[in-house]
């Protein structure tokens, strides 16, 4: 079997990368040009001969072995290298579905023969059979044996035979499932055995299904019983490994590794434009479909899956990589604009406004508590990163959380809603220390009106307008809150006078620093010098804003 599989691998490698070695991206698709060999052809046909052919076969012979070995009769075998090569059948399903969406290009509006065979090949009763009798075996080798992971693997890879746990309550996984969770899993556990973008791919088919019948194509959507919760948990974290696009792919890397192919191709990287889309579309689907939504109480489960797909922490990496994007789509229109030849043919389905809004509606689906953890830990990521022009939008996404909150203050009788505000507001006043420590220390020479780095410190006045902005938010809602904190309980009211006592401390810093008084000096010497830093007048708005940060919030 192993034989087998390294064989058709090979040959579905080789093919492959000749066929797209051989594509003019420059020309391709040309009008009236010829292509005997596309790359799809030889995907679809290695597809059809996997699922229909040699993945039956194969699982029957293992199968036999499985039980053999549960019985006692053939001792020679090893168990654990049985269930390392039964895994590896699963693996060659998903390696396959991700030279469909790295390799061909295509729009992805209905699902290909490729997409078909697979998920048919998935859901087929003897691979329920088969992967069953997996799960079985497993429970009785891995139990009986010291070291679960082979010696020739790498100890960091996070091999699906090892018996990590689902966390299920009980019912036994299907092998979509399997996979779907296997992301997830694999993020606290070390490196990838499956090909994730080739996971992604069933789970945006899933998704997709969820919205449109395809059932004439053989796709459903994923089960009646589960709930919006746990679909959340299967299908959300797939949209990260869109977002990083080919690179996400391990069977793209292994064929990259092997100079099989080059993933700087030009052919490949124009696919990887439409692999980037298939992440915003996922996106697009969740924002339209309410009843998939994550929970906000994912701090009561023991589940590392639900809490990785339900906190800050996977939605972190989400919104970072989201505004990478943005910045990305920008340079291509700015380009397009000034007539690059390098990007004039390239079609691009979201522009960076429809990203950026994107990016804010995708945070309103969780609950404020996690939406300012997750701005909490973007906005230390790429504030050291070429991302930071885009940190004034980031720090944008706190206003409506603390409007939010103003709206809330009369509800403030109920403990757990003015114990959770007040979390954020905490949580806020943290991210805002991080810029408002620069922009003080960007004037300790008291000697001189310049700040000591005049690069750094314009490349920043935007973001530091932007903090300003939110302290004046936070003192409207402290002002608010006065009135209604003599009826609140021991706790809250402690918390509270804790979250006066922070803001009293950071305006007195700046008072004490004379940031005003620093702005106006700096203001001043660029109105007289011959040749003031391009856009110093957003100083004059910098200032603004901190005066009105400044003021009472009655004024």
């Amino acid at each position: 079997v192993d034989d087998a599989l390294s064989i058709f691998q090979r040959m579905v490698f080789d093919y492959s990368g000749k066929v797209v070695d051989g594509i003019d991206f420059n020309a391709w698709p040309e009008p009236l040009k010829y292509y005997p060999i596309e790359p799809g052809h030889i995907i679809s046909i290695g597809t059809w001969l996997y699922t229909n052919h040699l993945f039956p076969a194969c699982h029957d012979i293992l199968s036999m072995l499985l039980r053999n070995h549960l019985d006692g009769s053939n001792p020679g075998t090893s168990g654990v290298k049985l269930l390392e090569t039964c895994y590896e059948t699963f693996s060659m399903l998903t390696a396959l579905m991700a030279l469909e969406v790295a390799v061909i290009s295509q729009e992805h509006s209905a699902p290909s023969t490729c997409v078909q065979n697979i998920i048919a090949r998935i859901e087929h009763q003897n691979t329920g059979d088969f992967f069953n009798l997996v799960t079985l075996a497993q429970g009785e080798i891995i139990g009986k044996v010291s070291v679960q992971i082979p010696e020739e693997k790498d100890e960091e890879v996070c091999c699906p035979w090892n018996d990590y746990g689902h966390g299920t309550s009980g019912r036994g996984l299907s092998l979509e499932e399997h996979l779907l969770l296997y992301p997830s899993i694999r993020k606290k556990n070390g490196g990838a055995f499956y090909d994730e973008l080739g996971i992604a791919a069933i789970a945006y088919w899933r998704l997709k299904a969820q919205q449109t019948d395809l059932s004439p194509l053989g796709l459903d959507p994923l089960p009646s019983p589960y709930s919006g919760s746990y679909r959340w948990t299967l299908l959300f974290p797939h949209v990260i490994t869109f977002l990083d696009g080919a690179q996400a792919s391990l069977t793209m890397n292994t064929m990259d590794q092997k100079k099989v192919l080059s993933m700087s191709d030009g052919y490949l990287l124009g696919v990887n434009l439409a692999t980037f889309s298939l992440g915003f579309d996922m996106i697009q689907l969740f924002t339209r479909m309410p009843v998939i939504r994550p929970i906000g109480s994912w701090t009561k489960t023991q589940n590392p899956n639900v809490r990785w797909a339900h906190s800050s922490e996977g939605l972190e990496s989400t919104i970072a990589t989201l505004l990478s994007h943005v910045m990305r789509v920008s340079y291509l229109e700015a380009s397009a604009e000034n007539g690059s030849p390098s990007v004039g043919n390239v079609a691009l389905k979201y522009s960076s406004l429809e990203l950026m809004k994107m990016t804010q509606t995708l945070l309103g689906v969780y609950k404020p508590a996690t939406q300012i953890r997750t701005l909490s830990r973007v906005c230390q990521l790429i504030k050291t990163n070429d991302v930071r022009v885009l940190l004034p939008k980031a720090l944008d996404f706190i206003r409506p959380i603390i409007m939010g909150m103003c709206k809330n203050i009369e509800k403030y009788n109920d403990d757990t809603i003015a114990l959770d505000d007040m979390a954020i507001i905490q949580t806020t006043s943290g991210i805002l220390e991080i810029f408002l420590s620069d922009v003080i220390g960007a004037f300790e020479d008291s000697k001189s009106p310049l700040p000591k780095d005049v690069d750094e410190f314009m490349t920043y006045i935007e973001t530091y307008s932007s903090v300003f902005a939110i302290m004046r938010l936070q003192r409207m809602w402290i002002s608010r809150c006065k009135n209604v904190v003599k009826d609140m309980e021991k706790r809250p009211a402690a918390f509270f006078q804790s979250v006066v006592k922070k803001m009293d401390e950071t305006l007195g810093k700046l008072r004490y620093n004379s940031l005003e008084t620093s702005l106006g000096r700096l203001i001043d010497f660029w109105e007289r010098s011959e040749d003031p830093p391009m856009n110093w007048h957003r100083l004059f708005l910098m200032k603004l804003a901190l005066q009105d940060a400044l003021a009472k919030p009655e004024e």
